[in-house]
């Protein structure tokens, strides 16, 4: 394979499409950071979520148990 320019046209050609490749994987990647931060995001409040309603549910449960201790 020859690595010298052969074409001007055509060796420009290639270094515009190589730039352009560049950009758009940079905006990919932009993209997909952002998306993993949304879903850490929507993750965190779903652990919230679950957390409360657990302790919803040991409330219950405790106070279950000593209406049963009572009875």
């Amino acid at each position: 394979m020859e690595i010298r320019p052969s074409n001007a046209q055509e060796a420009e050609t290639i270094w515009q499409e190589a730039e352009r490749l560049k950009d758009e994987g940079r905006e990919m990647l932009r993209l997909s950071l952002e998306k993993k931060l949304r879903a850490a995001d929507v993750q965190h409040r779903i652990d919230i979520h679950d957390q409360i309603e657990s302790m919803n549910n040991y409330d219950d449960v405790w106070q279950n148990a000593v209406k049963s201790a009572r009875g």
